[in-house]
């Protein structure tokens, strides 16, 4: 009886599969081979699943053995700094071209994702050490072996409240190693503004301090912007992004500078005068450049006046004397110098032909203007001695369709509009910009070094 039963539950179940392919085969092609592939990606899916659920619990496994066992993290930790001291020495040997000092560090340092590293994390923990990012220290809750002296100029701007609320002692420490002169802190990505604008941070701005320093030093390295001074426009129009820029170049170029003129900036109104920078923080001498008189325009024949005055009282030779006037402005330079063009008279308007465009009769005005000023200027510093005459480098910070000045124009360049290009531009190029010095810049890239153009 129950051999009866059974041949009948095994009769239905054959016949079941039978109906089964019979009503897949009676399916079209392509319904068929859409099933096949829906299961095949399902059985897939299932076992990618398995998969990665292996490796997690791996993960999870190495994790807990390494927190619960300290004989185990310490043999762990030794390993991870013996390949880590071993891969530096070889990346360093390979950048200097020493290939016969590479040893076969790198062919027996674990694999990554490889069932080694799976089991014992280590591949991680050996990256950590030798890449030494931030942010890999930060997220692993690691502060107190994370490398100050090597996180990145933007990274120690963003980061600092982390690193005082987590670190603040050690962070502290590290700061006044940087002031000893006996660690290091990045500032090159920063441009002079953006550290500014930190002086008011929850630090009480040492970071800024720091980063401004290292910035001023290594410009000064570099020779860049000696023998400079600004003149800055604090009105109340260059409220925002002018302004900051404004107080941080006119700074920056009184640092660089070489005495007399080290530490001064010209102030940028009716009456120009040069004044010393006062205070004795960096916040204090910010706020004297934005508390400056300042006017509607500047009189540029002024300006020579003072640079000339301070020459010869100092005795100055020529090389010493400044070579540059650098003017930081929202205006345009027609604007700024109180040339504001029209008709001197109306026989001069009616003697205009009707044909000239009101373009070129202002450029042609504006030529005529600014060159008798010029002429004067240059009259002025041939009589106290000096044959060269300080060029102005006319930098209008807001975004605006100004009119270039002439390639002619004696002795002004003018820039117009800001952005963060502008800026590095101009701190490397000795604040020289015009189309050359950005066409050059944009050519010189690595990705054209192979770049030949046949005539």
């Amino acid at each position: 009886m129950r051999a009866m039963h059974f041949h009948e539950r095994k009769h239905t179940a054959t016949d079941k599969k039978n109906n089964n392919k019979d009503k897949i085969a009676k399916l079209p092609k392509e319904l068929r081979v859409q099933k096949h592939i829906a299961k095949h990606n399902h059985e897939r899916e299932q076992v990618r699943s398995l998969r990665n659920q292996q490796v997690l619990d791996k993960a999870k496994k190495a994790f807990k053995r390494y927190n619960r066992d300290p004989v185990y993290r310490f043999l762990h930790d030794k390993v991870s700094d013996v390949f880590t001291k071993m891969l530096k020495a070889e990346m360093q040997a390979l950048n200097a071209r020493k290939l016969k000092e590479i040893s076969l560090a790198a062919k027996w340092c674990p694999t990554i994702d490889s069932a080694y590293d799976k089991s014992l994390l280590i591949c991680e923990s050996i990256a950590r050490r030798v890449l030494e990012i931030p942010e890999v220290y930060m997220s692993a809750n690691m502060w107190e072996t994370l490398p100050y002296n090597r996180v990145p100029s933007m990274a120690m701007k963003n980061y600092k409240s982390h690193f005082l609320r987590h670190n603040n002692n050690r962070f502290h420490k590290y700061l006044n190693d940087v002031k000893r002169g006996d660690s290091t802190i990045a500032a090159g990505t920063l441009l002079p503004h953006e550290i500014i604008e930190s002086l008011k941070d929850s630090d009480g701005g040492e970071v800024a301090k720091l980063q401004w320093k290292r910035m001023v030093d290594d410009l000064s390295k570099k020779g860049k912007l000696s023998n400079c001074i600004a003149v800055c426009d604090v009105s109340g129009s260059m409220s925002g992004k002018p302004m900051e820029v404004c107080v941080a170049l006119g700074l920056m170029i009184s640092k660089l500078s070489e005495d007399p003129w080290k530490g001064q900036v010209i102030t940028f109104d009716d009456n120009p005068k040069i004044q010393r920078l006062q205070g004795e923080s960096l916040y204090e001498k910010t706020s004297f450049i934005r508390e400056m008189e300042w006017g509607g325009s500047t009189n540029f024949q002024r300006v020579f006046d003072e640079i000339l005055q301070v020459a010869v009282k100092a005795n100055l030779s020529e090389d010493q004397l400044i070579q540059k006037v650098f003017v930081f402005s929202d205006m345009e330079f027609n604007e700024a110098s109180g040339h504001y063009y029209g008709y001197d008279s109306e026989s001069e308007s009616e003697s205009e032909s009707g044909e000239e465009r009101q373009e070129e009769r202002e450029a042609r005005l504006r030529r005529s203007r600014w060159e008798t000023d010029y002429e004067v200027i240059h009259r002025k510093f041939r009589e106290k001695g000096y044959n060269k005459v300080p060029k102005i480098v006319f930098w209008n910070l807001r975004d605006s369709e100004a009119t270039p000045i002439p390639s002619d124009q004696g002795g002004v360049a003018l820039v117009s509009g800001f952005s963060k290009k502008l800026v590095k531009l101009f701190l490397e190029n000795d604040g020289i910009i015009n189309p050359m010095t950005v066409m050059h810049q944009a050519i010189t890239r690595k990705m054209y070094e192979k770049l030949v153009v046949y005539d």
